[in-house]
């Protein structure tokens, strides 16, 4: 039940983080497109690490939310089901 929380509260975070790193690239490409001078490719690294993260925040989310099912499902031999 605490993984499943978990795992929810870890989607809502990543979800946010992806929104708002989709924001900051666009912001990044107005801004060279707009603006006197280039944009650092330093800003575009830090846009790029805060996209990943968030993928992989939501990638672990749901290995949270689906572990223990695979885990029960994986661990009752066969021919053993009455033992649970």
């Amino acid at each position: 039940m605490w993984t499943t929380v978990l795992a929810y509260v870890l989607d809502f975070i990543g979800f946010i983080t992806f929104a708002a790193g989709g924001l900051a690239f666009m912001w990044l490409l107005f801004e060279e497109v707009t603006g006197p001078g280039r944009v650092p490719l330093r800003s575009y690294a830090v846009v790029a690490t805060m996209i990943s993260g968030s993928l992989s925040m939501i990638g672990i989310a749901q290995g949270l939310r689906l572990g223990p099912c695979e885990a029960l499902s994986f661990s009752v031999p066969l021919g053993h089901e009455s033992r649970l």
